[in-house]
């Protein structure tokens, strides 16, 4: 998860050297690797250091966080470079149930540690065969999102399933990782046309964007733009480029896959028949089980998660109707920012547990995608106006999570 290098910052390096300081440097990484926000890990962190009498800063990034500790007027800085894994809402909420049990004195410090390194090394929970066919369903539950028919969901679920698969290779191997956007892009395309040869009237695009929809990355462009907003530019920046990064690669192998699809004598189809409103809350039912999943949640959070995924998505529908789709997006972020923040004041669980899942469904990821897509097709105006509304819309998200925590403030920073 970590590598630990200590730097000399005025004093012998190892002179600062107590169970405190190895609680708070672990409990460190182990947040920044579960996707703890850097804002929020700071201020975490930065508590527990006062509630322990240590005299310590962090700075995060997406990739290292620095610690600099003072203690009998020896300071000495702590590199924790960090390797970034997906989202694990599990181990968040045992961290912060370790950082909670510390800083009541209901766990010494030294078994703090403990816990810490148990919670790190803990073998993942659902294996592989579980997380690939949460795949399959939020691909199809996204294709419905959208507009997509029964053959639309199917082939997505199909796209789903072979990207979970890359997925899966990727987490074994580095190799794999490096080009894991730019095959996934390539695959869904081609399936997503050869679906359309199956089916007749099918909507490549719509099959192809649901395909991806959790490499697409929409939340980690919120969360960049949260992190600007609150002051920590270079952490925003990192993700802010890193998300830019994904989207161009997943966009260039959905370019590649369009032409090698074509030279198969391939076409791109046409949407299909709407379907009934029913399938959408059967879509909804189905999301939240694998966001439980996708997101390495706890199943006891299945009913939270499942509630913020309907708060997201009928308060988008709502808030774009009556409002547009820029207010709209932030009237929905609003709702979601204060139900996971009073889930948090009632349950003294970390906000994020029940936020993250409803902002996935929110975030603009789709609208960059087709901004990346309309340049390739060498229409610029449009490109340029989609890539802004993304922005827009990603500012506007953040303004309602922000909000929320002005109106019902979560009562510690996780």
């Amino acid at each position: 998860m970590a590598r630990m290098a200590e730097i000399d910052a005025g004093g012998p390096v190892g002179r600062v050297h107590t169970p405190e300081v190895t609680l708070l440097t672990e409990l460190a990484a182990g947040l920044a690797a579960y996707g703890a926000p850097a804002h929020r890990l700071e201020e975490a962190v930065s508590a527990l250091a006062g509630q322990l009498g240590v005299k310590a800063s962090f700075f995060a990034t997406p990739t290292a966080v620095f610690a600099v500790y003072e203690i009998d007027g020896e300071s000495e800085t702590r590199l924790v470079e960090v390797n970034s894994s997906d989202v694990n809402l599990e181990r968040l909420v045992l961290l912060d149930t370790v950082l909670n049990d510390v800083w009541d004195e209901r766990l010494g410090v030294r078994d703090g540690i403990a816990r810490i390194r148990e919670v790190v090394g803990a073998r993942d929970r659902y294996g592989s065969l579980v997380p690939v066919l949460a795949f399959m369903l939020v691909s199809a539950s996204a294709a419905r999102f959208f507009g997509g028919a029964w053959g639309e969901m199917a082939t997505a679920a199909v796209v789903g399933m072979v990207i979970g698969v890359l997925c899966d290779l990727a987490r074994r191997n580095r190799a794999y990782a490096r080009v894991l956007e730019f095959v996934a892009g390539v695959v869904a395309v081609l399936v997503a046309m050869l679906g359309s040869r199956v089916w007749g009237m099918l909507s490549v695009e719509t099959v192809t964007l649901a395909g991806v929809i959790y490499l697409i990355p929409g939340l980690t462009l919120t969360i960049a733009v949260t992190e600007l907003s609150t002051r920590n530019l270079v952490s925003g920046t990192a993700r802010l480029i890193g998300a830019l990064t994904v989207l161009v690669s997943i966009g260039f192998g959905v370019l590649v896959g369009q032409r090698l699809g074509r030279l198969l004598g391939l076409g791109m189809g046409e949407q299909g028949a709407t379907l009934p409103e029913w399938t959408v809350w059967a879509a909804l039912v189905v999301t939240a089980p694998s966001l439980v999943v996708l997101f390495r949640a706890r199943w006891v959070d299945v009913w939270v998660i499942g509630v913020s995924a309907v708060v997201a998505f009928f308060g988008a529908r709502v808030g774009v109707r009556e409002l547009g789709a820029e207010v709209g997006v932030c009237v929905a972020a609003f709702a979601i920012g204060v139900f996971s923040n009073g889930y948090a004041r009632v349950l003294n669980r970390p906000s994020v547990v029940a936020s993250v899942p409803g902002i996935l469904l929110l975030v603009p990821g789709a609208i960059g995608f087709r901004s990346f897509a309309a340049f390739t097709s060498h229409d610029a105006i449009a490109g340029v106006e989609l890539a802004f509304e993304m922005i827009v819309i990603a500012v506007s998200l953040v303004a309602g999570l922000l909000l929320a925590n002005v109106v019902l403030p979560a009562r510690k920073a996780l």
